[in-house]
């Protein structure tokens, strides 16, 4: 009789995590269901949208099963319309998404990746610092030529640049591998600060702090761009030297030119690839001529990678290659803001957290408490969306009632919401572990996350404060 194989072994660490994660879990969940001072429904809502986030953090659950309770649990209970929990599939931004994961797999298929990563490590990349800072420059000439292009110019990204973090003897696990796929969501996220229309959240952020002051495009410039531009230096800085290899990397820029000379000439799918993907691009380039929905313009163009003849995708790769159980993780993430919204959660969080008497403090201090607390928010929150609509209108009122300084307030609210602490925090985080087949690490998330938030609180909000004040903003 064979004898059989012992199951692989647990570490202890691994049961007192878990035991932990789900006390604290069950702690939350019962604690919030009957102590907090909200509406019934609210308070219940909350605190299933709470366990979710605990049991992701300890990952006590699969990341799909997380999505599924977040939105589905409050539905079933009766506490939250399902067209509220379900909002999300209304909406282009989550669609947005599935255009990335589309444009990725159809660049990695047909080897156009690959081309314009020879054709970058021929022409620009010479080491560490020139590949981060390829990466940045790639992504500030998409946010301010292709707006709202952030899921694409992702995705794009990923396919060229981590072929050349492979040339760089780079492999997952390695500083290298997670510092380059970093770059590529990192600075797409930071660059879209740089000009109005460098980043959907923008107009949003506009239209919630336009009942107290006027934000259009060149104000933007005058006030915004160029503590964004603190913010997308300090971002590179903190990628190049956070994740800088121990020992030297050097590319061979020869070999690439070799290789790419190499190459046949471009072929037909690569061609097709191409221009499928322009027309997402000028799905957004020309919204103000043609004046449709530009995200479900870009998702019909999208969905020509997969009509026979046109494109270069097919049924097995929809089913098999598009993470939909990333969508369902997804889905709960978006879920968390349209039900706060709906239960009015985000107002009782931002006007339970201010501190009396902030108007009275210097205007660095007051803008350090706000990126703090916002911090600490986003955590909550989950997301940058319910983020900004609860606290833009909170603190813009406040800021106006007590004569604070309006852009300040704004300003400060807009970059504290451009990090991340988990990876949860941020769907386009999450997109790129996915576009990396999940080989981009949890952990190195998590590290970019904190170094980020603390250089955000610490240097980037000081820095912009006293640019406002020098040019008296209001």
């Amino acid at each position: 009789m064979k004898k059989s194989k012992p199951g692989k072994k647990v570490s202890p660490t691994h049961y007192i995590k878990h035991a932990g994660g789900w006390t604290l879990a069950m702690a939350t969940g019962i604690g919030v269901w009957c102590f907090l001072p909200l509406e019934p429904a609210a308070r219940h809502c909350f605190a299933i949208i709470l366990v979710g986030i605990v049991c992701f953090i300890f990952d006590l659950l699969p990341n799909y099963i997380v999505g599924i309770w977040i939105t589905i649990l409050p539905v079933i209970l009766g506490i939250t319309p399902a067209d509220v929990a379900l909002k999300a599939t209304t909406q282009w931004a989550w669609w947005i998404i599935l255009i990335g994961f589309m444009i990725g797999i159809a660049f990695n298929k047909t080897g156009l990746g690959n081309r314009f990563g020879l054709y970058f490590g021929a022409t620009i990349v010479k080491g560490w610092f020139t590949v981060i800072l390829s990466i940045f420059l790639m992504n500030i000439f998409f946010n301010i030529l292709a707006p709202f292009s952030g899921a694409a110019a992702i995705a794009i990204g990923i396919s060229i640049f981590m072929p050349i973090a492979h040339d760089m003897g780079f492999k997952p696990g390695d500083n290298g591998f997670n510092g380059i796929a970093l770059a590529c969501v990192t600075s797409n996220l930071l660059a879209g600060e740089l000009v109005l229309t460098g980043w959907p959240i923008n107009p949003l952020a506009v239209t919630l702090f336009s009942p107290y002051f006027q934000l259009d495009f060149m104000g933007w410039i005058k006030y915004i761009t160029v503590p964004a531009s603190v913010l997308v230096i300090v971002g590179y800085l903190a990628v190049a030297l956070v994740f800088k290899p121990r020992q030297p990397v050097f590319y061979d820029s020869k070999s690439a030119k070799k290789q790419l000379q190499a190459l046949p000439r471009i072929s037909i799918a690569e061609v097709k690839t191409l221009f499928i993907t322009l027309l997402i691009l000028l799905a957004f380039i020309t919204q103000p001529l043609h004046g449709l929905e530009a995200g479900w313009l870009a998702l019909g163009f999208a969905f020509l990678f997969f009509v026979p003849i046109i494109g270069v995708l097919d049924s097995k790769e929809f089913s098999t290659q598009l993470p939909w159980h990333f969508f369902m993780f997804l889905l709960g993430l978006f879920s968390i803001g349209y039900q706060l919204n709906y239960h009015n959660i985000h107002i009782w969080l931002a006007q339970s957290t201010m501190a009396n008497g902030i108007e009275t403090w210097h205007p660095i201090l007051a803008n350090v408490y706000i990126s703090g607390l916002m911090t600490l928010m986003h955590f909550v929150v989950g997301s940058m969306v319910p983020l900004l609509a609860s606290f833009i209108p909170t603190l813009a009122s406040y800021a106006s009632d007590y004569d604070m300084p309006l852009i300040m307030t704004f300003g400060a609210v807009l970059f504290s919401s451009k990090r991340w602490i988990f990876p949860f925090q941020e769907a386009f985080v999450l997109m790129t572990q996915g576009l990396t087949g999940g080989k981009l690490e949890t952990r190195a998330i998590i590290k970019l996350g904190a170094v980020l938030t603390i250089l955000i609180i610490l240097v980037v909000i000081p820095i912009s404060t006293l640019y406002w004040k020098l040019i008296g903003a209001p």
